[in-house]
């Protein structure tokens, strides 16, 4: 293997830096690798992790920050990184952890909120991580302290919130669970319906959740539950949340 053959390998796939002998990996090769694919500072030797180096990897992407030595950790790089990926706030030393850097952290990415200091979740860093365009948005309650959450905030989060991430209204404190609230959050994610209050449960939203994902009956109060809205669910999924009583929806009269 020769120096030509390994520049001409990183410079098409960063990423093959890992199979280059470290007695051919030189700045300027590392340098070409971090550029095309930041992950591979991973790679890089200790001694050749310059400050130009890391910024280049970080620059590239931000969760690059988990390979860089503290000792080169800078605010400025910090910055850098969670504006690139807001969870490398995760790699960021806590007395770098500023206000600035926590800000930039969640509006990149709400769900960064669980690396905030306490101290340092203020109002508008809680109700920015709720407003994020992250599809995890909603989860960020779950980090976000009881006494700053407020019903306008968990509103904004449920309705940003992705159901690829699972259910977040159990993460909204009980005095806050409005109809209005509760309705977004089944709209948003129809499993949410686990966690509404008995209180606020309509026939309306049991069915729209049961329409939109079939497993959903599992949540639905049994004095809700009717022949017609059982026989909006597979045969299968039926079965399997209600057991033999699903079994017989289809032959029961109408």
């Amino acid at each position: 293997m020769t120096s030509r053959f390994c520049r001409e390998a990183v410079r098409a796939f960063g990423f093959t830096l890992e199979w280059v002998p470290e007695e051919l990996k030189t700045e300027d090769l590392c340098m070409e690798a971090v550029t095309q694919d930041g992950f591979t500072l991973q790679y890089v030797p200790e001694g050749l992790k310059t400050p130009e180096i890391c910024a280049a990897a970080v620059a590239n992407s931000g969760y690059a920050l988990f390979y860089v030595p503290d000792g080169l950790k800078t605010p400025s790089l910090c910055l850098e990184a969670v504006r690139q990926d807001g969870m490398a706030l995760k790699f960021v030393p806590e007395s770098l952890k500023t206000p600035e850097i926590c800000l930039e952290a969640v509006k990149q990415d709400g769900m960064a909120l669980e690396f905030v200091p306490e101290a340092l979740k203020t109002p508008e860093i809680c109700r920015t991580a709720a407003c994020s365009g992250a599809g995890a948005v909603g989860q960020a309650l779950e980090w976000t302290p009881k006494a700053v959450l407020t019903e306008s905030m968990c509103l904004m989060a449920v309705e940003r919130s992705d159901l690829e991430y699972g259910p977040c209204l159990e993460f909204v404190p009980e005095n806050l669970k409005t109809e209005k609230l509760c309705s977004a959050a089944v709209a948003a994610d129809p499993t949410n319906l686990a966690f509404v209050p008995d209180t606020l449960i309509t026939e309306t939203m049991c069915w729209d959740a049961v329409a939109r994902d079939p497993s959903a009956l599992e949540f639905v109060p049994d004095e809700m539950l009717t022949v017609d809205l059982m026989d909006m669910v597979p045969q299968e999924i039926r079965t399997k949340v209600m057991g033999e009583a699903g079994t017989v929806c289809t032959l029961l009269p109408q």
